[in-house]
């Protein structure tokens, strides 16, 4: 039996005809339909003279104000009624029926009253009609099987189903035989004990690795404009690895923060440097790096320095050309006497090529800076550290 949607309202109140209707009227006015179904959900049921002897049911398909429309002469006279003749002034009611009833009835019947055993569900047998599939063992699931009464059963996944399942994409198997996938020609299997094995021990490293983005090695110069979205590049010139974003040309630095960008060092002590306002660069201590982002950098001095003649007051500075960048020391020293500097220096850096080195200057006279390889005072070095973008 075909099921169908019906219009409902909780507040149609009873009202009556406004004119005379024959038993095969499809208009019917009414006196006051407010609140009224519309047909909107689907079609309506109404009474017309309601426990009488003479009473009818209809079928209404749409209400526009106090005018119901029908149909057709058939939607006359059901739930068991006889189509007739009505006269002006007798009642009519938006009622259920014996079939509004009878479908809420099959349907608790056939799912809630149907179900037996905890984890039984309800499934379609065929078009419109409702069976149940009984629970099956534990650790089984729902396969499709066009052969069963509902159209499913419950089953175990093995390798006969998965085999069957993906059919000419390199996988074999029969129920209790090992899960074969063939990788590049050759066979990686799956046995009866859970373990991964090679079964004809010919995969390759490069045959298991296929589909997988390998790493692009290369120089800054030779970087790729537009590689795959997420493929890792490793710039052998830099030392450095990029994450591509997608977008062609932007690449993510993996490596940026903590990173060393370069050291320089000296077993060679430098004499005689100069008083202001002369500042001279201490030789051989100097880092080119290549930033490609803007990053906070920091320098770090090590070196031990000995002010000449008389007392006064030492600077060391981290330049970059004729740009002093900070100062790693501005000590006064009495003469004769030895200081170590190891302060760091941070500052933000755009990107780009960048020399920083390290010079120092005496307030008056003159001063030495002291390096002596792996005795006392040791070397003098300075270290170049990116900590990250900014």
């Amino acid at each position: 039996m075909a099921h169908e949607r019906r219009d409902f309202k909780g507040n149609a109140a009873p009202t009556t005809l406004a004119g005379d209707i024959t038993s095969s009227s499809t208009s019917i006015s009414l006196v006051d339909a407010t609140g009224w179904p519309t047909g909107t959900n689907g079609k309506f049921l109404i009474s017309l003279g309601r426990g009488t002897a003479g009473e009818e049911k209809a079928l209404v398909t749409s209400r526009s104000g106090n005018t119901l429309t029908l149909a057709s002469a058939s939607d006359r006279g059901t739930d068991d009624t006889s189509a007739a003749s009505h006269l002006t002034g007798v009642t009519v009611e938006h009622v259920i029926g014996r079939r509004d009833v009878d479908e809420a009835n099959e349907l608790v019947n056939k799912t809630i009253g149907s179900l037996g055993a905890k984890g039984s569900v309800n499934v379609a047998t065929a078009a419109a009609t409702l069976g149940v599939l009984t629970v099956g063992a534990d650790d089984t699931v729902i396969i499709a099987d066009s052969g069963a009464s509902t159209g499913l059963r419950y089953g175990l996944v093995g390798p006969d189903n998965l085999a069957a399942g993906v059919a000419g994409v390199g996988l074999t198997g029969a129920a209790g035989s090992p899960l074969a996938v063939a990788i590049d020609g050759e066979t990686l299997q799956f046995d009866v004990s859970d373990q991964i094995k090679v079964g004809d021990n010919a995969i390759t490293r490069d045959q298991l690795a296929l589909d997988i983005l390998p790493m692009f090695v290369c120089t800054n110069a030779t970087r790729p404009t537009d590689p795959d979205d997420g493929q890792i590049i490793y710039e052998t010139d830099t030392g450095h690895y990029f994450g591509y974003r997608g977008v062609p040309g932007m690449f993510l630095p993996l490596d940026t923060s903590g990173q060393d960008e370069g050291y320089a060092e000296t077993a060679t002590s430098q004499t005689a440097i100069a008083a202001a306002p002369t500042i001279t660069a201490l030789t051989s201590l100097s880092v080119t790096c290549a930033l490609y982002e803007s990053s906070r950098i920091s320098v770090i001095p090590s070196m031990t320095v000995v002010k000449n003649v008389s007392d006064g007051f030492i600077k060391g500075f981290v330049r970059e050309g004729t740009t002093t960048l900070g100062m790693f020391m501005n000590e006064h020293v009495i003469a004769g006497k030895r200081t170590g500097a190891c302060k760091p220096v941070t500052f933000t850096a755009a990107a780009g090529t960048h020399t920083y080195f390290l010079a120092m200057q005496a307030e008056v006279n003159t001063c030495d800076m002291e390096a002596s390889g792996d005795g006392d005072p040791g070397y003098a070095s300075i270290l170049v550290v990116n900590r990250g973008p900014v």
